[in-house]
């Protein structure tokens, strides 16, 4: 972002700033939504998730317990907040001096007016006819009696039931660029355009940010990252399904659907990236239990201190002992008892360091116990993600 930075170069911000453009609009709903990619619960569902949250985001924006992003509270209201200014610089800088990686995406949706639509929400942004509030994750939790799966909601916008002519886009704080969702839903709200071009769309600013890769939104890489292995599993086993339906819209053209399927495959192979680290960090903490774990066979000292621990976890009283032990060595070892220079402190060290090892080894082997309990599928084969792979 060193070419948005450059204070001679940056666009100035101002309020009275503002551009009319006349986009076409199209199949405009009350509602439009940003939600997590995967797996699809039905068009109803969708619905009915967006108006339950959606009714939360209005009652906490009566309550004024939502963070508008074009204010700051550590800074007069008359003023602009840091994470608005850098919106608008970003967007702006998209706008006038798009990178390759920009142009291209531009080029690919010149059918859909993406200047005008960038245009027409930095002005409303500007004005103020288009805020963005920011709300805690727990607020886009739907709360529910019974639990049927839907996507996780990242943000959704509705207009202002007591503004007119004003639009209310509503962000979960969690996302990882805020910009990216705005572009998205905006697209979706006021244009009508379908996922699949909204995605494009919100793909310009990290296509700006980080130039001459395959732009991808900041919020699917977040997604991937914090997935669990059978999310992760699932997008690796859709990708094919995903590339075949991409390829059916007849609606999009040869440079989109390019764009698209190479994300797709990009979500593919970055899945697997992610499963066989998590394999070679779990084969990592096997091996530091095999080494610095595990008593040695031949330390019989080790062996009989984590006879002890170990029954000490057990024994209701066994807490309260080696809590005196341990203030006992700590004692010995750092206060005057013992000095520096003396024969002893060389065997109170090492006393320590093998009740250390000891405790430590009892640690691990409760925390693997925990992520068996939790995961009763779990094959400690090394190679197991590999198999599933092929």
């Amino acid at each position: 972002m060193d070419h948005i930075n450059k204070g001679s170069q940056s666009p100035v911000i101002t309020k009275s700033s503002s551009v009319k453009f006349s986009v076409p609009v199209k199949t405009k709903s009350t509602c439009s939504s940003l939600t997590y990619f995967g797996t699809s619960y039905g068009l109803q569902r969708k619905i009915d998730v967006e108006n339950s949250i959606l009714e939360v985001m209005f009652e906490l924006l009566k309550k004024k317990l939502l963070s508008h992003v074009r204010t700051s509270i550590d800074v007069p209201s008359n003023n602009f907040s840091v994470q608005f200014e850098v919106l608008m610089k970003t967007l702006d800088s998209i706008i006038k001096k798009p990178s390759k990686s920009a142009k291209y995406l531009l080029k690919i949706l010149r059918n859909y007016n993406p200047l005008k639509i960038l245009l027409n929400l930095r002005d409303g942004l500007a004005k103020n006819n288009i805020r963005v509030y920011t709300a805690t994750s727990n607020a886009f939790i739907l709360k529910e009696s019974f639990n049927l799966p839907y996507n996780p909601v990242w943000g959704l916008a509705a207009e202002d039931r007591n503004e007119s002519g004003v639009l209310l886009i509503f962000i979960s704080e969690t996302i990882p660029n805020i910009l990216e969702a705005v572009i998205h839903i905006y697209a979706k709200q006021i244009a009508g355009y379908d996922n699949k071009i909204c995605t494009i769309f919100e793909s310009l600013v990290n296509a700006q940010e980080v130039d001459d890769l395959l732009p991808v939104p900041e919020r699917m890489i977040w997604q991937l990252n914090n997935s669990s292995y059978s999310e992760k599993l699932t997008y690796i086993q859709n990708t094919r399904s995903v590339v075949k339906d991409i390829h059916k819209c007849k609606n999009l053209s040869t440079e989109q659907i390019n764009y698209l399927a190479a994300m797709a495959d990009y979500i593919k192979i970055y899945s697997e990236y992610l499963l066989i680290e998590k394999q070679r960090y779990l084969d990592y903490l096997l091996q530091c239990a095999q080494t610095g774990y595990q008593p040695t066979k031949t330390n019989h000292l080790e062996e009989e201190f984590c006879r002890i621990v170990g029954w000490a976890t057990l024994d209701p009283e066994g807490l309260s002992t080696l809590k005196v032990f341990s203030t006992c060595l700590t004692e010995a070892i750092t206060g005057t008892q013992v000095k520096i220079n003396s024969p002893y402190t060389a065997c109170i060290v090492y006393l320590f360091s093998c009740f250390w090892k000891a405790c430590r080894r009892i640690a691990w082997l409760e925390l693997f116990s925990a992520l068996v309990s939790m995961n009763p599928c779990f094959l400690p084969e090394s190679d197991q993600v590999s198999s599933i792979n092929l």
